[in-house]
């Protein structure tokens, strides 16, 4: 009986697949550098796949990752959680940070929101800004400094507490 064969998708090779092998296991290619082929037997005939790996950032030992692997999902060595992220027509692991309990990430709308709120409350408080419009030739606008400056400070409170809330309301 003839030993079963797949081609390395890479070089073309023949690679023997052994007796004891099943659909989905992992073989090395012994031509190519580091290559690990998955082996799949729909029809009854052997045929490999490259199996997708990656390097882990601390210890740059070679992983595995699983058929079907995508961006976005989560692997694990030295005992700490990675990324899997895509660049360069090539899988790779970054850190994946964990949100820490009762502690806020960084929210560019948020902070937007905040920094606004209280550059147009101090304007609303401050006749410098009367002054700086006078002197850059704006001075007729300072009748209307009022309204717009409350629309201004409404809008941006509204969008501080509108991603508060929704950063609160968050499930974990």
């Amino acid at each position: 009986m003839m030993a079963a064969e797949v081609a390395c998708p890479d070089c073309g090779e023949a690679v023997a697949v052994p007796s004891h092998a099943r659909s989905g296991d992992l073989l090395d290619c012994p031509h190519c550098a580091g290559h690990t082929l998955r082996l799949a037997c729909p029809d009854g005939r052997w045929s490999a796949t490259l199996a997708d790996q990656v390097s882990c950032p601390s210890c740059y030992q070679l992983l595995t990752l699983p058929a079907g692997a995508r961006v976005g999902d989560t692997v694990e060595c030295c005992g700490q959680r990675y990324r899997l992220t895509f660049d360069y027509g090539a899988f790779t692991a970054e850190a994946a940070e964990e949100p820490k309990e009762g502690c806020m990430s960084r929210d560019r709308w948020l902070a937007l929101g905040l920094v606004s709120t209280v550059l147009a409350c101090v304007a609303c408080l401050t006749p410098v800004l009367a002054l700086a419009l006078g002197a850059i030739g704006l001075g007729a606008w300072t009748g209307r400094l009022d309204t717009v400056l409350v629309l201004l400070f409404g809008g941006f409170a509204a969008l501080a507490a509108y991603r508060y809330w929704s950063r609160r309301r968050r499930p974990s």
